[in-house]
């Protein structure tokens, strides 16, 4: 709602158009096609909004092609970034985070992490971010 309205009193910047392009690349599998766009594009974004987001999808997509250093390394970024309408960016990151960590063999460092993402999910696509924070405790408690 809040892009919608926003996007109908101002013009869609460039960055903006890619990143949904790079959203429906994510959600169509181009995970390398992402990565490979975003590591580049992200030192260029000066917009904390902007930049969460493409910290976001950059990790989302790392984590696909198990680069799980990346993913840290942006889930990080966007907890330093100061964001005022992408919060969503913060718990999704956190999750990503937790999710790498898991994979990476660092288990003992996920339950905290899992439980700040639960903590701070109470925005944009709750749902989404609670069944994966659901799946990874069920993982987490074998």
């Amino acid at each position: 709602k809040q892009k919608s309205d926003k996007y109908l009193t101002s013009e869609i910047l460039p960055i903006e158009l890619k990143l949904m392009r790079m959203k429906n690349y994510l959600d169509a599998g181009k995970d390398r096609l992402v990565y490979d766009s975003l590591k580049v594009e992200i030192s260029r974004i000066d917009n904390n909004e902007i930049k969460a987001v493409a910290l976001t999808y950059f990790a989302e997509a790392a984590q696909n092609l198990k680069k799980y250093s990346d993913v840290i390394h942006a889930a990080d970024q966007v907890e330093a970034l100061n964001v005022s309408s992408e919060k969503w960016t913060k718990p999704m990151t956190m999750l990503l985070k937790a999710k790498a960590k898991y994979f990476s063999g660092a288990k003992s460092e996920v339950k905290d992490l899992i439980e700040e993402a639960e903590d701070n999910n109470d925005l944009e696509f709750k749902d989404l971010i609670q069944s994966q924070i659901e799946w990874l405790k069920r993982r987490l408690d074998k």
